[in-house]
């Protein structure tokens, strides 16, 4: 009963690094074991305990890797299927009638969590959870009126925002890929121009319409 009460105070003070250190311990006892058994039994026995021990904390790497580098080659980027300019001239006047909204809440609308921009533009976020938790991040500024969408940005990342103690798959870092872009950016910077260009639309203080 002590002990049990001694492994959970342990737990409550390491925190989420408990079950990391649990993977570390347990490792160092199957290759100790491994060890043992391979003086015993030959060294062949002992290469097929360690091979079992790499393929459990690595097996989920090659895959993970293919599908996130094939998403990214082939579905991340920025798309600008209209420029604000274009917009204008297909909506005369219409610029000149828009607020920013200074309060921007999201709502749901179908997938996406929608903020509002102004009377007729919002900025749309869509998250999908694809296989070997690979989620897909996609923003997007629609026209509200027509539903059309000005720009849109896809991104790709293994990274979990919120660690789940129990699951080893949380604690493996070599999984973790927050993007796929560079430390540069430029995709997203790229929409992040589109985004402020629309979110400022009608704004006397910055001097556009």
């Amino acid at each position: 009963m002590k002990m049990l009460e001694d492994l959970q105070g342990f737990m409550v003070l390491s925190g989420p690094l408990f079950p990391l250190l649990l993977f570390f311990v347990l490792s160092v006892i199957i290759v100790v074991f491994a060890m043992r058994a391979g003086r015993r039994r030959g060294k062949r026995w002992g290469r097929w305990a360690a091979v079992t021990l790499l393929l459990f904390a690595f097996w989920d790497l090659p895959p993970t890797l293919g599908v996130f580098w094939y998403q990214c080659s082939n579905h991340a980027g920025f798309t600008q299927y209209q420029t604000l300019e274009d917009w204008k001239r297909e909506n005369p006047g219409v610029a000149k009638t828009l607020t920013p909204h200074t309060d921007i809440r999201s709502t749901r609308v179908r997938l996406a969590d929608r903020y509002q921009l102004n009377q007729r533009f919002a900025w749309e976020v869509e998250r999908t959870q694809l296989p070997l938790r690979l989620e897909r991040r996609e923003e997007r500024i629609v026209d509200t009126a027509t539903g059309k969408v000005l720009a849109r940005y896809v991104d790709f990342g293994t990274r979990r925002q919120k660690i789940n103690w129990w699951n080893p798959r949380d604690y493996k870092f070599w999984l973790n890929y927050g993007s796929c872009e560079t430390a540069e950016l430029p995709s997203q910077i790229m929409f992040n121009g589109a985004y402020q260009s629309v979110k400022l639309l009608g704004s006397n203080k910055n001097g556009i319409e």
